[in-house]
């Protein structure tokens, strides 16, 4: 056998992502999280992300991917601000099993995000009373800011549980029940497979700068 071939033919049986099927990324990314803002008061908000990726996951090692989308919040209280959104830039590594197909959902996520958003205090409807508040409420403000931070989405976590049906033998309406309660109450569980810890700067006055933390599921 001549030199070259040997030599290729003995990394690729040491370094098995040579001979591994060249997957691409699925290119629809999105992630739904509950967003905790640790401020001087503490409030919760909910993210929608939804980005269109390009990347390969290709065992056995990490392999980078790029995102660019779209993210929207929302919060019950107008502090620091109800309703935000902005563009989305990520950058990271994927990983995931050849499962022989030309795109695959990776099992692992680890990224940087950046987002430059628009953020508002929203409105407050009409009053009801027709006599003036002695205290209105302030009129609705629009603030510019930037978000960034360190995000995982994990679905070896969903699909692991998916994969072991619990109480597979147990067998008969006892069986059955006990199949379908425990995915009840641990389906939940087993989609949470996407976090975040992010930064803010907001521009108002005064300047504002906050921490959050997001939990939730993705893909």
């Amino acid at each position: 056998m001549p030199r070259p071939i040997a030599t290729w033919a003995l990394l690729t049986s040491l370094w098995p992502c040579a001979a591994a099927a060249d997957q691409a990324l699925v290119p629809v990314q999105a992630d739904l999280s509950v967003v905790g803002h640790f401020d001087a008061e503490p409030t919760s908000a909910v993210a929608l992300f939804v980005g269109y990726a390009r990347g390969r996951a290709n065992p056995p090692f990490w392999t980078p991917f790029g995102t660019v989308g779209f993210e929207l919040t929302y919060s019950g209280r107008p502090e620091p601000y109800r309703m935000s959104m902005g563009a989305q830039l990520r950058g990271g590594l994927a990983w995931g099993e050849d499962r022989g197909q030309a795109e695959v959902l990776p099992d692992l996520l680890l990224f940087t995000r950046l987002t430059p958003f628009v953020a508002s205090t929203g409105g407050y409807g009409k009053l009801e009373d027709k006599e003036v508040p002695v205290n209105p409420p302030a009129p609705p403000q629009t603030f510019v800011g930037l978000r960034g931070g360190l995000g995982l989405t994990g679905l070896i976590w969903t699909r692991t549980f998916l994969s072991h049906g619990l109480y597979a033998d147990e067998r008969g309406f006892y069986g059955d029940t006990l199949r379908v309660l425990s995915t009840l109450l641990l389906l939940p569980l087993a989609l949470m497979n996407h976090a975040e810890l992010c930064a803010e700067l907001l521009w108002a006055r005064p300047l504002r700068t906050g921490l959050t933390f997001r939990v939730g599921a993705g893909f």
